[in-house]
């Protein structure tokens, strides 16, 4: 077998959109295992994938014109992300689903502000919910919220990242998802608007959230490390002085540790470095831009 170029870094993958187009589940899970196995091959244990919401705007700026999202109807992100989650399963990867309950529809960029999601209770069931219903139904492993406002769940105008209702009460109590709860980055401007790191990880716990992520890069790319110290003291200081409470904790931890038992969770050996860029996957990626030409040729014919 060829070696890959490990200098290029993985295969080059299509984006979601474009693997959506081509309308075949069978596909999107050969896709879903391909990306399991080159990050698997080096370690990475958890694809925190796929998108789950619907492109139901056209002017969305983060979730549409990225070409993020599967498809631009619940039961077309359905089709292809479903398959996915197999696929990375079938590989051995943890998952999770973003951006609950739904990014599709904002008019705004959550990494520079704060969205807001107007629709009423039944829209969003019918539309942007119903993808993370049948990812849960699934057996998702991890599931992102948004930094997002939902004035018909959560009154009090909370991004879902710090909404108890959002997370506690619809995400577990009438989703009935039992599994990790991760929020997106913290540092990001939508919710940093809200609170810094050290205020948003210790809300974003109380409401119902297992595991905080805060990324956050300086314009010159590098990392900013005073944030991550930030969290840690927030946290430090709430676990301290009772704010949160041990049995809070121990659920999240119970959760986190059960989902590394279940996957085996390690390091990487090397062994299975030969599956990135390996023949087979281009001949995949190659299936996808192929079936998605024949689609639009049938349509362009229809």
């Amino acid at each position: 077998m060829q070696r890959a170029n490990y200098d290029a870094g993985y295969t080059p993958m299509p984006p979601a959109q474009l693997v959506g187009s081509a309308q075949d589940p069978d596909l999107a899970k050969q896709y879903g295992q391909m990306v399991g196995d080159e990050l698997l091959a080096v370690g990475i244990g958890i694809d925190i994938a796929p998108v789950l919401d619907v492109n139901d705007n056209p002017t969305n700026p983060v979730i549409g014109a990225l070409g993020r999202s599967f498809g631009t109807t619940p039961e077309l992100v359905e089709q292809s992300a479903l398959p996915f989650i197999a696929g990375l399963h079938a590989a051995g990867l943890m998952t999770a689903g973003k951006h609950f309950p739904g990014h599709g529809s904002t008019t705004t960029d959550s990494h520079n502000a704060l969205p807001f999601v107007d629709k009423n209770r039944e829209a969003l069931d019918a539309v942007d919910i119903a993808p993370f219903r049948a990812a849960i139904e699934t057996g998702i492993d991890m599931i992102m919220p948004a930094h997002v406002v939902y004035p018909a769940l959560d009154p009090s105008e909370l991004p879902a990242t710090l909404s108890e209702p959002i997370l506690t009460g619809l995400l577990r109590g009438e989703l009935g998802f039992t599994g990790v709860i991760i929020t997106d980055d913290l540092g990001m401007e939508g919710i940093m608007q809200i609170a810094p790191p050290e205020e948003s990880g210790v809300r974003a716990i109380l409401a119902g959230a297992d595991m905080l992520t805060c990324v956050r890069m300086t314009t010159a790319g590098s990392c900013q490390p005073e944030m991550i110290e930030q969290l840690h003291d927030g946290l430090m200081t709430a676990a301290t002085d009772g704010r949160l409470p041990m049995a809070r904790i121990d659920e999240s931890v119970r959760r986190i540790l059960a989902l590394k038992t279940q996957y085996n969770a390690g390091r990487a050996t090397g062994d299975d470095l030969d599956t990135v860029q390996s023949p087979e996957h281009f001949r995949i990626i190659a299936a996808i831009y192929e079936a998605v030409a024949d689609r639009r040729e049938q349509e362009a014919i229809s």
